[in-house]
């Protein structure tokens, strides 16, 4: 059923891209943007794919730490803290700026290297 109606939509589609020009520009743009941003994120992903910030935080000093966790960008650390959920509560917005992003990292690292050595007090 569902190929069916997205097939139907695709030709509507592609018969006004092939009649329209105006159409066929913006369509053509906004498949190039999201072509884009889907490479940059890619990038981004095999950047931080090894990264664990948990257990760079144990395997560094902090100031080591928050020089690691500083050489990535902007996105690769967005990155991090969704792949991690180091933002349960939504604190961090869209726009976080790479120094926010940063400190926010190493806080919830720090928490939980805290939290961790708690646990395992005997």
């Amino acid at each position: 059923m569902i190929e069916k109606a997205l097939g139907g939509v695709f030709k509507v589609v592609t018969a006004e891209a092939a009649a329209n020009p105006a159409f066929a520009r913006r369509l053509e743009d906004a498949l190039g943007k999201f072509a884009e941003d889907y490479v940059e994120r890619r990038k981004a992903e095999s950047a931080v794919a090894n990264f664990h910030p948990f257990i760079a935080f144990r395997n560094e000093t902090p100031e080591g730490f928050r020089k690691q966790v500083g050489k990535f960008s902007a996105p690769e650390l967005r990155l991090v803290v969704a792949k991690h959920h180091l933002d349960p509560s939504g604190v961090l917005k869209a726009r976080a700026t790479k120094k926010a992003l940063v400190e926010h990292i190493v806080t919830a690292a720090e928490k939980r290297a805290a939290r961790d050595a708690k646990l395992f007090e005997y």
